[in-house]
């Protein structure tokens, strides 16, 4: 006896030598449910028993017994007549009765499928919904891995289009965008993401954690919050793009660095609860880890390194202008003034427990946590004159109480300290002056490019020394300037070359020399390789002709603007970019047209994450974007990372 496998009985089959014996069975069962999708199938059944029940069929389907009780789809599935197909059919034929163009143009990024109908579509090369009615849902049943449940997910996201239209018309507030994007995730993994992130705790569980809790290993947990951030970006939740409009809003009002303090006192925003930023500010980071990051645990910011250095140097240098010991309040606001708007919130955090200043009664004692030359610079900063190390050393000592080193040791230290420190400059042997006391003549231009004519026509290298007889054989005033202050000031201007002791020379004949710029040895290095190349990688083959640090490049690439980054620490050049024009192009037209509509400055980011949802540019990273805007005529770079039209 032989059972079809997915449906009740409906035949019974008996073999008795070579004859085949076929009756209908004395009572038909309705299918199971998952067998109004099956035709009736025969398993186990050698060759010759199936085409003898083929036989047979034939006369006996006319008269096969039906009872008046059963259902149409019962009756179907006798027969092997698919229902479902008319019903996909009437579907199909509704959606485009009721479904205007513009909805029907719908991008299938846009649903909010599961992410088995997701790829389903995406591997029938269906983009739209009107791309899925026109091949039909029925064929694209019959492709592989594509069950019902997958029909029915893609039927109830089709369906749900005109409501998410609708909302999505509405203002968008921050609770509401927070929602959305959690609606975004797949259900049973929602508490991992909450979990992760913070969103009902405050505090970001660990995924070793959150692995034991859920009973998988942490590489499984960091698997699933990979794939659900994946999951946000192809479905370009309708929450995502008021956050990050008002977040870019924020972060350039306070110099590209908030706290959630900052963000709670803020109109947009402060509709959230504290675990709701602390949840969007580290989801935030992990979705977009190329323009977000956290400082010290607590700060959301989207400035680089060598951008965090600076801002550092200038709180810095304006915390040793202040005469201590002063008024904490006041002292904050003598740092804010110089260094621009800052989240006050981040400038205390860093100056107590990077700076590490001195309080005591709200009183600021000291700046704290100085390097020597800062310290230096600190105690001699009301002398104008030059002053010999020695001198220094016995002012250092009778400050900070070094009482314990000897004299010969802390001359020593403090030579070296500062001799190779641009805010110093040498005057005479063991001499210095601070950069700022130094006078420098009004005709410092003359003098540099005068100096420039003489290395060139000598092609070779020189020492100041003959600099300055040639400078006053041609009676141009050097002012006080001598042979040892005039090449740390000639060096501060592009075009020339450092060689020992007094030697200096020019770019232009540094290969004659082996002392090509490093700028130049970077950009062939990229120009030979025809690829991008991470910096670790350009260090290593600049490493082979020089002995720069790795730092060093780091800080060409990012200040040249005929480098161009393409991912974190990666860099090329135009000549690299395929269809670079075509992309210049397309980022311009779109930048000042944003700008035309909005009137209000617009980020690099935000270019560069809306052309990525338009599909217009499938590879677009945001280096890209920034280097085109940067280097364009028609925009003005802002603070940040922000651009304007040069002329509105």
């Amino acid at each position: 006896m032989k059972k079809v496998k997915g449906t009740e009985w409906l035949f019974r089959i008996s073999k008795s030598g070579n004859k085949i014996k076929l009756r209908v069975a004395d009572s038909i069962v309705l299918p199971n449910r998952s067998a109004s999708k099956k035709q009736v199938k025969f398993h186990n059944v050698d060759r010759k028993v199936i085409g003898g029940i083929s036989d047979v069929m034939k006369p006996i389907e006319p008269v096969l017994p039906m009872s008046n009780n059963l259902s149409t789809t019962a009756k179907n599935c006798a027969v092997g007549i698919k229902p479902e197909v008319d019903n996909l059919a009437d579907f199909e034929e509704s959606i485009k009765n009721s479904f205007n163009e513009r909805l029907l143009d719908t991008p299938i990024e846009e649903l909010n499928l599961s992410m088995r109908a997701f790829n389903a579509l995406t591997k029938a090369g269906l983009k739209t919904v009107n791309d899925i009615i026109n091949f039909g849902l029925y064929a694209l049943q019959k492709r592989k891995n594509v069950g019902r449940k997958t029909i029915n997910d893609i039927k109830d996201a089709i369906l749900a289009i005109p409501a998410k239209v609708e909302q999505e018309n509405k203002i968008v507030s921050f609770s509401d965008a927070i929602e959305s994007i959690l609606s975004f995730i797949t259900p049973k993994r929602l508490s991992i993401i909450k979990a992760r992130y913070g969103y009902e705790s405050g505090k970001l569980e660990t995924l070793e954690k959150i692995g034991l809790r859920t009973g998988v290993t942490r590489e499984r947990v960091r698997q699933i919050i990979a794939k659900e951030i994946k999951r946000i970006h192809l479905r370009k939740s309708r929450g995502m793009q008021p956050l990050i409009e008002n977040i870019e809003k924020l972060l350039q009002q306070h110099n590209g660095i908030i706290s959630i303090k900052d963000m709670a006192n803020d109109a947009y925003f402060a509709s959230g609860n504290k675990n709701q930023l602390i949840f969007l500010v580290n989801f935030l980071t992990d979705c977009y880890e190329e323009r977000y990051k956290i400082l010290d645990k607590k700060f959301l910011s989207y400035l680089s390194n060598n951008e965090i250095r600076t801002l550092h140097s200038k709180i810095r240098e304006a915390a040793l202008r202040c005469q201590f010991p002063i008024d904490r309040k006041v002292f904050i606001k003598n740092i804010i003034l110089p260094v621009g708007p800052i989240s006050e919130y981040y400038l205390s955090h860093h100056l107590l427990y990077r700076e590490h200043i001195d309080l005591l009664k709200g009183t600021v004692v000291s700046p704290g946590r100085l390097s020597v030359p800062d310290r230096i610079k600190l105690i001699i900063r009301n002398i104008n004159r030059p002053i010999h190390f020695s001198e220094i050393a016995q002012l250092y000592r009778k400050h900070f109480g070094e009482a314990k080193i000897k004299t010969k040791d802390l001359n020593r230290a403090i030579h070296a300290r500062i001799s190779d420190v641009k805010d110093f400059i040498i005057v005479a042997p063991g001499t210095f002056i601070l950069r700022d006391k130094l006078r420098i003549p009004d005709n410092i231009g003359e003098i540099v490019e005068t100096s420039k004519k003489i290395l060139h026509s000598l092609k070779s290298i020189s020492d100041t020394k003959y600099l300055i007889s040639e400078l006053k054989k041609r009676k141009i005033d050097i002012g006080e300037l001598n042979e040892y202050s005039l090449k740390s000031i000639l060096l501060e201007y592009p075009g020339f070359l450092s060689y020992r002791r007094f030697e200096i020379g020019i770019e232009e004949f540094g290969d004659k020399y082996e002392r090509k710029s490093l700028n130049d040895l970077v950009f062939e290095i990229l120009s030979s390789a025809a690829k991008s190349m991470h910096i670790k990688t350009i260090w290593k083959e600049i490493s082979k002709q020089r002995g720069y640090p790795e730092y060093a490049i780091d800080q060409r690439l990012a200040n040249d603007s005929r480098f161009i980054r393409v991912a974190p620490a990666t860099y090329t050049i135009t000549k690299n970019i395929t269809q670079y024009e075509e992309k210049r192009k397309t980022i311009i037209d779109f930048a000042k047209e944003w700008l035309r509509l909005k009137g209000t400055p617009i980020s690099a980011f935000f270019v560069s994450e809306v052309l990525k949802a338009t599909e217009e540019i499938k590879d677009l990273p945001l280096g890209l974007v920034e280097h085109i805007l940067a280097t364009s005529p028609e925009f003005i770079r802002l603070p940040n990372g922000f651009y304007e039209l040069a002329t509105k």
